[in-house]
């Protein structure tokens, strides 16, 4: 199953309310682009994915690229404008983003999924099973053998 998911509207939010925080407590002024907004998102959603997965743990790459972006934030939410940025913004992106995902995958499972930014949207693609891929890595690379080619 391959999906295509507009992220515009979510895009959009995540700028808007970034810029607006930043105008409002005197922070440095953001120099991004559309695409630097849209990566953004695009690592928050695949964050987001990966607390669905059986087979990995949840990845936290999005906290670590705003740390990149933003130089005044720090994902422990030391700082007090970080844990209200925390509060006011991201807590509603991922509200929203949980729900998007949870539509697509309502548990978690053992399939493999492979997403992909194209322009604001990300087209996701249901893969195999992980155990299944695992088992053919295995065989292929002779760690194990396949017990039909035994006999």
């Amino acid at each position: 199953m391959t999906t295509i998911l507009s992220l515009d509207e979510e895009t959009n939010l995540l700028k808007t309310q970034t810029i607006s925080f930043v105008t409002k407590h005197g922070l440095p002024e953001l120099m991004l682009t559309e695409y630097d907004w849209q990566n953004l998102m695009f690592v928050m959603l695949d964050d987001e994915l990966s607390t669905r997965f059986k087979w990995s743990a949840p990845s936290h790459r999005f906290e670590a690229a705003l740390e990149r972006v933003l130089t005044w934030f720090a994902s422990n939410g030391a700082d007090p404008h970080s844990a209200q940025y925390m509060t006011l913004v991201l807590d509603e992106l991922h509200q929203r983003l949980n729900t998007l995902v949870g539509r697509l995958i309502p548990v978690k499972t053992w399939d493999v999924w492979c997403i992909r930014l194209i322009g604001d949207s990300v087209m996701l693609t249901q893969g195999d099973d992980f155990r299944l891929l695992e088992w053919q890595r295995l065989v292929d690379t002779g760690v194990l053998v396949d017990p039909l080619k035994r006999l």
